[in-house]
């Protein structure tokens, strides 16, 4: 069965007269409130766990030294490096930056609409990057992939 068959409105329809539902608008607005509340609560409790994970996984980040990740019951945690070059965004300095890259021979770097192609850049050398009065970022991004079928459904 399809969602847009569960969903449906003669479907509802034929539930709530089966259910013998009293659904009247003021009711229904209360509903809504009331879930919106419990989604807000849901979602502020949701960051102060990932808060409190990233924090303890910062203070303890020699533990993923060898091994990036880590697999846990509930889901998997871990760093991953990332590359990134910050490139201006004033049209000027945009297109002096492709001129520049044009002349160092470094076409693979632009895109066919003449735009700077970043996963490229990321890849040249710090030396060209110098050449080209850029400076590469280097970031350790934390993660959490929690496993959602292994939770308990809690009320």
């Amino acid at each position: 069965m399809k969602l847009t068959e569960i969903i449906s409105e003669n479907n509802a329809n034929r539930i709530i007269k089966e259910k013998n539902l009293n659904l009247t608008e003021p009711k229904i607005n209360n509903d809504l409130a009331v879930l919106n509340l419990k989604f807000e609560n849901l979602s502020d409790e949701l960051g102060y766990i990932e808060q409190c994970i990233t924090t303890f996984c910062e203070n303890n980040k020699h533990e993923f030294a060898e091994k990036r990740s880590k697999e846990f019951t509930f889901g998997k945690i871990g760093y991953r490096l990332s590359k990134s070059v910050s490139l201006p965004r004033v049209k000027e300095k945009l297109e002096s930056l492709i001129k520049a890259f044009k002349s160092y021979g470094l076409n693979e770097c632009i895109t066919y609409k003449e735009e700077l192609n970043k996963e490229a850049i990321v890849e040249l050398e710090d030396s060209t990057l110098v050449k080209l009065g850029l400076k590469r970022v280097v970031k350790d991004n934390f993660r959490i992939e929690p496993k959602i079928e292994s939770l308990e459904i809690q009320n």
